[in-house]
């Protein structure tokens, strides 16, 4: 069986009514486990760290992701106002990513 990979981190508190569906992962995770379909579990992939992350993106910008202090003009372009969630959860996601690689 291919593992299947999810972390708790995958899905951030967002405002409510905001356009992004961050439940999906969660969500997806839940409707897997109902319908036995990850009978051996979920593995947590663990976290990225900043220096694997600034391979693919802006030192500067993973800086202050990282630090939950991303300037509002940039949080803006995202879509995202980048808290701790936030945060985790993209070391969450880019970790997944490069287990599920």
């Amino acid at each position: 069986m291919v593992p299947i990979l999810f972390h708790p981190a995958y899905e951030a508190a967002l405002p409510e009514g905001h356009r992004f569906p961050m439940r999906k992962y969660g969500r997806l995770a839940e409707v897997l486990s109902e319908r036995g379909l990850a009978p051996g579990g979920f593995l947590r992939p663990e976290p990225a760290d900043a220096d694997l992350i600034a391979l693919a993106h802006d030192r500067a910008y993973v800086d202050a992701v990282f630090a939950a202090a991303v300037p509002p003009g940039i949080e803006r372009t995202i879509g995202f106002h980048v808290d701790a969630g936030v945060a985790a959860r993209s070391r969450a996601s880019s970790g997944g990513t490069l287990a599920a690689a």
